[in-house]
């Protein structure tokens, strides 16, 4: 048997070690999804980021930001031309285990320190007020995953289109958003 040998530096190894081990510390938490899948969008994450900040015609100065869930990619931040986003969006597609793409990159300057402060602030007051509103009762927060680029806060969970009805209200509601984009898998 031939041993199989991996770049010793692998982002994309480590991230999904580092995956695996998160889902085992944390008892199979995976809120509502199979580890399995828990795993596969991290190692989606890492794959589709590799690909991107490798690549030398988008280049280190654009802010792109990456998420997924349930093999749905979503793609948030900053880049100097269109040629770039779309270059960016075709790179994600092309990772393995990839079954959609959301671009939602902006062709503009990078974003500031500033602006991700506050884009972090904004993350945390959102999910704070969603897990703290009293009009969603048993509402599960595990279950929406709340992130933030320039004022646009982006939701991607698996929840009912009613809860979702009601959670988008809420956030767009909310001081400091501008804007308000779904991501869901509906349960219903």
């Amino acid at each position: 048997m031939q041993a199989i040998r991996m770049k010793p530096h692998s982002t994309t190894l480590r991230a999904a070690l580092v995956a695996i081990g998160l889902v085992i510390a944390l008892g199979g938490c995976t809120h509502n999804r199979s580890m399995g899948t828990v795993v596969d969008d991290h190692t989606i994450e890492m794959r589709v980021i590799d690909a991107i900040y490798a690549a030398p015609d988008i280049g280190q100065e654009s802010h792109i930001k990456v998420e997924s869930h349930n093999r749905t990619v979503l793609l948030m931040g900053e880049t100097d031309t269109a040629a770039k986003r779309t270059k960016a969006e075709t790179l994600a597609a092309g990772v393995f285990n990839v079954e959609r793409v959301v671009n939602e990159i902006v062709v503009a300057e990078r974003a500031d320190i500033g602006t991700r402060t506050n884009n972090s602030w904004l993350t945390a007051k959102v999910s704070t007020r969603l897990m703290t509103d009293d009009s969603l009762p048993g509402f599960d927060m595990d279950r929406v995953k709340v992130i933030t680029s320039a004022g646009t806060v982006y939701l991607m969970g698996d929840i009912s289109r009613d809860e979702a009805k009601a959670v988008t209200e809420i956030v767009r509601n909310i001081g400091g958003v501008d804007k308000v984009v779904t991501v869901f898998d509906y349960t219903d």
